[in-house]
Formats: structure tokens, C-alpha cells, sequence
């Protein structure tokens, strides 16, 4: 099982937490504990909670950020498989660090259903997490970093939201009065993330065109 986590031990970039070692003896609970670096600052989610107004440039900073992070492991040949807000740790430069994929790595395991693939969810692919599923997961995650809140926030029960995602639902846009930054979504933003969403893993962008749309998006909310 060791042997699995070579992947990540090779990583080295600005925007993925680095991959320090294995425990198997702290928790005999547990087959192996992964051993990464403090972060004090917690998740993102954490860290924009202390920080109730972020400007909608430095969400989709963030965001960009990210998404430059999970291109660097889908060039790497790894698909994550679990991206949302709880994965992401905010560093000492307040930069975000991608975090808990070598779970997916070993076991190809799939997300939570807010942030999953619908192709996932329903079994119709059997080699588990790829490319085209984690960009659409990151489309979950621009929508909850915008707004602070899960997708599908309004809904309590996780197989409702199953159902939905298996409907073609998707969650909503941001109104102008409930997003986390105070301001409305720009347009750009709102028609990548669809993009993302896409039904069809195929018609979805690859994460190295999501970031040459967000690159255009905070260069004009820079303006």
C-alpha cells in the first residue's frame, strides 16, 4: 500500500500540499495516516469564514490558483477525485495548497455527491475519477468559494441531491444578494462554470482553457 503514495510523493508544486510521509501506528484505527504540513490556517472555507468580505478578484484568484494547481496533477497523470472547499488548505503566503487526492489515487474513490460528476454518480463509467470529472467538480467549487456555501446548500438530505444531479438539475446561479464577495457573478465566470458542468464529459473544457478563462476574468476585475 505504501508503495501507492509514490505519486505523490514526487509532487512538487506551489498550489498542492506536499506529501511528507506515512503513519501506521498513530491511529490503529486506521490502515495508514498520511503526513502533510501544518497549515494554520486552515481549509479555504475556514480561512474565508475570518475573512467575511473577499473581493470578488481575490476569489477568483483563489480560483485560478486552483484550478493551475489541479492542471499540475492532471499533467502529472493524476485525477483527484474528491476537489471541494474542505480539500483545500490555505498556506503562510495565503496561497491554496490541493490536499486528501492520495486517497483517490489508491482507491479511486469518488467525492461527495455535491461536488460529483454526474457520469460518477450514476456508475456509468467503471475506471472511477478522471480529468473531465475533476473540472467538473471544480465548477462546484467556484460556485461555493463565490458564495461561502455548499452547492445545493438549500437541500439537507445528500440522496435528494442525487436525485437532482441525476435529473440534469444543477445548482443555481448566485443572486446579487447572496453571494459570499457582495457583488453579482460576472457573466464570465457564471458561463465558465457551466462550461464545467457540462452533461457530457467531452464538451467540458480541459483545466488548462479554465485557466486562460480565469486569467482573462481577473485581468478585467482587476481593471
Amino acid at each position: 500500500m505504501y508503495a501507492k503514495f509514490r505519486s505523490w510523493t514526487r509532487l512538487s508544486h506551489p498550489f498542492v500540499l506536499p506529501f511528507l510521509g506515512v503513519d501506521g501506528e498513530l491511529f490503529p484505527w486506521e490502515d495508514v495516516a498520511t503526513v502533510i504540513p501544518w497549515m494554520r490556517h486552515g481549509t479555504v472555507l475556514q480561512w474565508m469564514k475570518l475573512n467575511p468580505r473577499s473581493s470578488a478578484e481575490n476569489v477568483v484568484l483563489l480560483l485560478l490558483q486552483i484550478a493551475e494547481g489541479l492542471n499540475y496533477l492532471h499533467a502529472e497523470g493524476i485525477f483527484h477525485g474528491d476537489i471541494r472547499g474542505e480539500n483545500i488548505f490555505i498556506d503562510d503566503n495565503f496561497h491554496p495548497r490541493l490536499a486528501h487526492f492520495g486517497h483517490a489515487i489508491i482507491t479511486q474513490s469518488s467525492g461527495l455527491p455535491r461536488w460529483l460528476a454526474p457520469e460518477l454518480q450514476s456508475g456509468t463509467i467503471e475506471r472511477g475519477p478522471n480529468m473531465a470529472s475533476d473540472v467538473h467538480s471544480y465548477g462546484r467549487v467556484c460556485l461555493e468559494l463565490w458564495t461561502g456555501q455548499k452547492p445545493f446548500h438549500d437541500i439537507v438530505n445528500e440522496v435528494t441531491v442525487i436525485r437532482k444531479v441525476a435529473r440534469g438539475e444543477r445548482p443555481d446561479r448566485p443572486s446579487s444578494t447572496d453571494e459570499h464577495t457582495g457583488q453579482p457573478m460576472p457573466d464570465e465566470l457564471w458561463n465558465l462554470i457551466e462550461k464545467c458542468w457540462s452533461p457530457e464529459p467531452r464538451d467540458r473544457p480541459t483545466m488548462g482553457e479554465v485557466i486562460q478563462e480565469m486569467k482573462i476574468i481577473h485581468t478585467t476585475l482587476s481593471e
